[in-house]
């Protein structure tokens, strides 16, 4: 047998190397899955308390997750504290009825039928607004664009500002023209808006579903619309982008898809077959609540992806006091009890978590949650 070459020990050393980082690379792989598999099967009975914060805010403050953090709005201000309770931001206002969207980082909060708009975002106010027209409706982007439906006399506008609170553009509409703006989404990417329009015509409802484009793609088209859907006889009360290209709509008893980066066109209808009692989204799944007329339970959670297909249902009977969709988890709770989802569907939490439960907030754990209750807010973790 010949004497191995250097350049032959050279390759068999390489060689020897690339086996042995891809045997640890797939004993890590390995090691990860069977942590997930056993993660994702995992059921949890108790908590236990970690941590106790003093309460902030008013007493009818409300309060809400916010980019890791708690953010606090009531009719005396807004302001954002971290999980430890100390104060990151604070802006205070006085506002009858404050209207409050998030979209990621930013926040804006109208006084409803008032004049002010208020922006925020992570680190604190960008911008404000003053409006010469009663403020219906907000919707804000997640880099800060705001959409303000505004009302006057004959006419409704649907009017947009930066984050730092400058008009940069608007539409213009009215109940003999295009109808009235029943719902207002701005698309994550700033570039797309899409309005919901309820018209009375010889005496029926219809609804209107258009989408706008403030890019490149609108500037040629009549006042920036590029697609749009009628639907006789119906209603669309409900119209979100879940997305840059996905954007939602509920109309009567059905699920509607709205696919496309630049035009979105409708793109699947899923019959639900109920009225819908709730509707709640993450940025990839959309769960519908109904009342359940099958079985005991009170309540049905429909769940579905992206494409319209059902990934789960399930049957509770909380008298829930909210729900919350996050990162494919689904959180059903009111003053006591508490119900966890996994994306899969799977019940990883089901039970009394103390009483007096004002609000849930998730953290960046999937195991740690904080409870806001009377005076104080506590951080809990399954067990």
């Amino acid at each position: 047998m010949p004497e191995l070459t250097y350049k032959d020990k050279l390759f068999h050393h390489k060689l020897a190397v690339i086996y042995r980082r891809a045997i640890i690379v797939a004993i890590v792989i390995a090691i990860a899955l069977i942590c997930k598999i056993s993660y994702d099967n995992r059921v949890y009975t108790e908590t236990k308390v970690v941590e106790k914060i003093k309460k902030m805010g008013t007493e009818n403050a409300t309060y809400e997750a916010y980019e890791g953090n708690i953010l606090i709005h009531s009719t005396d201000g807004i302001s954002v504290y971290d999980a430890k309770g100390k104060q990151i931001w604070n802006k205070t206002y006085e506002m009858q009825n404050p209207i409050v969207r998030k979209n990621k980082e930013y926040v804006a909060v109208g006084d409803y039928k008032g004049n002010k708009i208020y922006i925020m975002n992570a680190t604190g106010p960008t911008g404000e607004v003053e409006t010469n027209l009663p403020i219906m409706d907000l919707d804000v982007s997640a880099k800060g664009i705001v959409a303000a439906t505004l009302q006057d006399d004959s006419v409704t506008w649907v009017k947009l500002f930066s984050a730092e609170g400058v008009e940069i553009s608007d539409v213009k509409t009215t109940m003999k023209q295009s109808g009235y703006p029943l719902a207002v989404s701005i698309s994550p990417d700033n570039v797309k808006l899409g309005i919901s329009y309820l018209k009375a015509q010889s005496g029926e409802i219809n609804t209107s579903i258009a989408f706008y484009n403030f890019g490149a793609v609108g500037q040629n088209e009549t006042d920036h619309l590029v697609s749009g859907k009628d639907f006789t006889n119906a209603m669309a009360p409900y119209l979100s982008f879940v997305d840059t290209q996905n954007a939602i709509a509920i109309c009567d008893q059905k699920l509607l898809y709205f696919k496309g980066k630049e035009k979105p066109s409708l793109a699947n209808t899923v019959d639900l077959g109920k009225d819908v009692v709730g509707i709640y989204h993450d940025e990839s799944y959309i769960g519908i609540v109904f009342h359940n007329t099958d079985s005991k339970e009170a309540f049905r959670l429909d769940v579905y992806d992206l494409s319209g297909n059902l990934k789960y249902s399930h049957i509770f009977d909380i008298s829930y006091s909210d729900i919350i969709m996050n990162d494919g988890y689904v959180i059903i709770y009111n003053d006591s009890h508490v119900q966890i989802l996994g994306p899969t569907g799977r019940l990883k939490y089901d039970g009394d978590m103390g009483g007096g439960i004002v609000s849930l907030i998730p953290t960046s754990s999937k195991l740690k949650y904080l409870l806001v209750k009377g005076q104080k807010i506590e951080m809990v973790k399954l067990q």
